[in-house]
């Protein structure tokens, strides 16, 4: 799937895994309906190849991304995971 839009913000958020190891997510805001009644969406991109999305912030981009689901608790919760962008 792929939205075109604003970035509006990047955050990064690092942690560490169970095997030692270290992960890293940089959250993307993208603005990808304009008017009256504007909508966002948060899709988020995993390594640390993604470090420079943090750039894009205030441009034209189009996002590649898959949707991922997961249960915890008896609840689900959906993520937009990033594999891709082009800048406009």
């Amino acid at each position: 799937m792929e939205l075109k839009g604003t970035v509006k913000s990047v955050s990064t958020e690092r942690g560490a895994k169970a095997d030692g190891g270290e992960w890293v997510r940089h959250d993307v805001l993208i603005n990808h309906e304009k008017g009256e009644y504007p909508k966002d969406a948060c899709v988020s991109f995993s390594g640390e190849k993604f470090s420079h999305l943090k750039d894009l912030e205030g441009k034209e981009v189009k996002l590649y991304f898959d949707i991922d689901a997961t249960v915890k608790n008896d609840k689900a919760f959906n993520r937009l995971k990033g594999y891709r962008y082009e800048k406009l």
